[in-house]
């Protein structure tokens, strides 16, 4: 189970602040008690991954385990595994919140 403070590696977070704003990245190392590094594979690569801050970024309670393991057996990972991941992730995890928020009209109006 994550911790919910806590970074873990191959984890997915949500972007609060800066340049990148509302989009979704993994935790590819975490290089003090204040930082991450993320990657997402398409703009920002795992060879050259962007410092952030924790109180920058939301975390979010799901870690891909094909990426953990590799993160930490070889400590980078193909930005092909990125960003499928993330594609999986969005497709199940925020369709499903834009579902529940859309089944919380009760009125039958579209």
């Amino acid at each position: 189970m994550l911790h919910p403070m806590r970074p873990h590696l191959g984890q997915i977070v949500l972007v609060t602040q800066g340049k990148e704003t509302g989009n979704y990245a993994v935790i590819v190392g975490i290089p003090g008690p204040k930082t991450v590094l993320l990657a997402d594979g398409a703009k920002r690569k795992s060879d050259a991954p962007k410092r952030k801050n924790l109180a920058h970024i939301q975390l979010l309670p799901h870690r891909d385990e094909v990426l953990t393991a590799e993160l930490e057996q070889k400590g980078q990972v193909q930005n092909a595994l990125l960003r499928g991941c993330l594609n999986r992730f969005k497709r199940s995890f925020v369709q499903s919140n834009d579902e529940a928020k859309r089944g919380s009209d009760l009125s039958g109006e579209r």
